[in-house]
């Protein structure tokens, strides 16, 4: 009876433990869509109303969480959703293209690492004539860190899986012979 008990409270606090960490991944990923969905959200509002500057973006940036990496990915996703409405307003269409051309002026490196950004930025001013050459390594960074970033979130969702099921296989054989027995 002991033994019956202690495998039922040491396999409910692997599976409560187990839930904990798998329920912090989940929301920490639904906040964080929750985050650039408003800002999306802001953005549109502010084109519709025509009310908003280019600028208007990185305050609307800090005012949710939302990383200089993620200020294009969600621009992006406003200018798809412009080229895809039915009514298609070209003034808005043209405000959207407009705020993602001066957001790559602005900050071209900006899906860079931190480093990365400011060394580039050092190298763009040290170089009067080869401006382009720094703007098309920037580009060529990007894409590698992007494909970096995917390759990292594929492994992550790879590694929560394996742990759910390392959870299970351990818990499964400790609890299966006292379900048997009831």
């Amino acid at each position: 009876m002991a033994q019956t008990t202690l495998a039922l409270i040491l396999s409910t606090a692997i599976i409560t433990i187990t839930s904990i960490i798998f329920l912090t991944y989940i929301l920490s990923d639904v906040v964080t869509d929750l985050w650039k969905k408003r800002f999306e959200t802001a953005i549109k509002n502010g084109i519709e109303k025509n009310k908003i500057q280019n600028n208007d973006i990185y305050i609307l940036a800090e005012r949710w969480p939302i990383g200089k990496t993620n200020i294009q990915h969600c621009l992006n996703n406003i200018f798809y959703y412009y080229i895809n409405t039915a009514d298609q307003d070209t003034l808005k269409l043209e405000k959207v293209r407009e705020i993602i051309d001066w957001h790559k002026k602005q900050d071209p490196f900006s899906e860079l690492p931190e480093n990365i950004r400011l060394q580039l930025t050092t190298l763009q001013n040290l170089s009067d004539g080869n401006k382009e050459i720094v703007l098309q390594l920037s580009k060529s960074l990007s894409e590698l860190y992007s494909s970096k970033e995917k390759n990292l979130r594929s492994d992550k969702r790879i590694t929560r899986i394996s742990l759910l099921l390392a959870v299970i296989g351990v818990a499964y054989p400790i609890i299966s012979p006292y379900i048997t027995m009831g």
